[in-house]
């Protein structure tokens, strides 16, 4: 059973998320990106360490988990506060697609 779930949270996350290069974007959009910088978590900033385009079910299910996500011109940003392992091991990611059946 944890196989199967494990295969499915892979291949569901490589349909939801890509990878991308925020700072690209950054100095021109400041203001509208800014939500994507990170989080206040037990009145601690934790600064998003990687983004990734997301799918829109994605962006909303992240938006539900209190994650920095953003949509900007038709694109859904979510900025991960993790970085140095792999996305299924993702804690959000599990409790999102684990969680489905």
């Amino acid at each position: 059973m944890k196989i199967e779930i494990n295969l499915r949270i892979k291949e569901e996350i490589k349909v939801n998320i890509t990878v991308l290069m925020l700072d690209v974007l950054m100095p021109n959009y400041y203001d509208e990106l800014s939500p994507v910088l990170g989080i206040y978590k037990n009145k601690e900033f934790k600064s998003a360490m990687e983004y990734w385009l997301v799918s829109e079910w994605l962006y909303r299910q992240l938006l539900a988990h209190h994650q920095p996500v953003v949509k900007f011109k038709n694109l859904y940003i979510w900025g991960r506060l993790g970085t140095g392992y792999s996305l299924t091991d993702e804690e959000v990611l599990i409790d999102i697609f684990g969680g489905q059946n």
